[in-house]
């Protein structure tokens, strides 16, 4: 296996579009993503945790592609910010947070990977872990939790009950971060429900799995809320995120992968083959004013298969420079019944 680093861009410019009623100038992206594997490679692989690095991505090869501006592609669109998620799987939306620089860092998981490894060994230690994702006393139970519900009701009205954690992750793009960007095309879950709930050690889907049935809900997604956050202060170009739409997507291009600790799974995962059919897309400039919702994992009840992820990876903005403000950013993974 070997070990991509991302490469470089090129900055293409062209026309302009009204977005939110600013004109603004289009642009895609010339990049080359990282961690994707050959059409002829396996479509299965196994990883020990413990070799794995912020710095190091899976995959055979990095590909060459044009990251289209997903702001023009909504604009163009016409759909509303409901049916362009439910087209596409993604989407950005407006919002402001009361949660202050102190409040994100005070609701990070903050957790290494040789803590959760040791965690692994001690059951006690593992469920102390799992309960304090879920239920500790954060800013982001208190106060995050209720404003990304709010707008989860907006975009999918048809919603029944929401499920947040106490605790997101805080990605910091500065050298020996604990949690760096995460520079390679995945999505972080497999594509089974049991094994989802079963299988997954980093994070308790019983009691999410036990909901979905009392309601009877015909969906479960989960759903991640990802954004710049203070002590940001320019706009985004530093390792921003592209995402791939979920409608380019074949199963045939799906690498199945799990972690494993001592020969035990700790969790599944999936990557991708390399397809040209594949669009990637992000959304250039964005502020901490801006959140991106996208989807991780979507069961339908009585489909015998899970529908796509959005696959996503940071990749190098063309426009970042010395200058360039380093990204802080924070994800928050809901789960949603319908």
């Amino acid at each position: 296996m070997k070990f991509i680093i991302a490469a470089t861009c090129t900055f293409l410019a062209y026309a302009t579009f009204n977005y939110n009623n600013d004109t603004v100038i289009s642009r895609n992206a010339e990049a080359e993503l990282p961690g994707i594997y050959e059409t002829n490679s396996k479509s299965k692989i196994t990883i020990d945790i413990s070799t794995l690095n912020p710095n190091s991505t899976f995959g055979d090869k990095s590909v060459p592609v044009t990251v289209l501006d997903a702001r023009e592609k909504e604009q163009e669109s016409g759909l509303s910010k409901r049916e362009f998620f439910n087209k596409y799987g993604f989407v950005i939306i407006e919002h402001k947070s009361a949660m202050s620089e102190g409040d994100w860092v005070a609701s990070d998981r903050n957790i290494t990977k040789e803590e959760f490894i040791k965690s692994l060994n001690n059951s006690d230690d593992h469920q102390k872990m799992l309960d304090k994702y879920q239920n500790a006393n954060t800013p982001g139970k208190k106060i995050y939790a209720k404003e990304v519900e709010e707008l989860i009701r907006l975009v999918l009205p048809e919603t029944k009950e929401v499920i947040a954690p106490a605790q997101g992750t805080l990605r910091r793009a500065v050298p020996n971060a604990r949690e760096a960007p995460v520079k390679a095309i995945h999505s972080d879950y497999g594509l089974d429900f049991d094994r989802l709930v079963n299988n997954t050690k980093a994070f308790d889907f019983s009691a999410y799995r036990t909901q979905y049935e009392e309601i009877n809900a015909n969906e479960f997604m989960l759903i991640n809320f990802w954004r710049p956050v203070l002590p940001m202060s320019q706009k985004l170009r530093f390792q921003p995120l592209a995402f791939l739409d979920a409608s380019t997507l074949n199963s045939d291009d799906i690498v199945r992968g799990e972690l494993v600790h001592d020969g035990e799974l700790v969790t599944e995962f999936t990557s991708l083959k390399e397809n040209p059919r594949h669009q990637f897309y992000f959304y250039p400039d964005m502020t901490t004013n801006e959140v991106i919702m996208f989807k991780q994992f979507h069961q339908v009840r009585n489909e015998s298969t899970t529908r796509m992820p959005v696959f996503h990876t940071a990749f190098p903005d063309p426009l970042a420079d010395k200058e360039t403000e380093e990204r802080t950013s924070f994800e928050y993974r809901f789960a949603v019944l319908s």
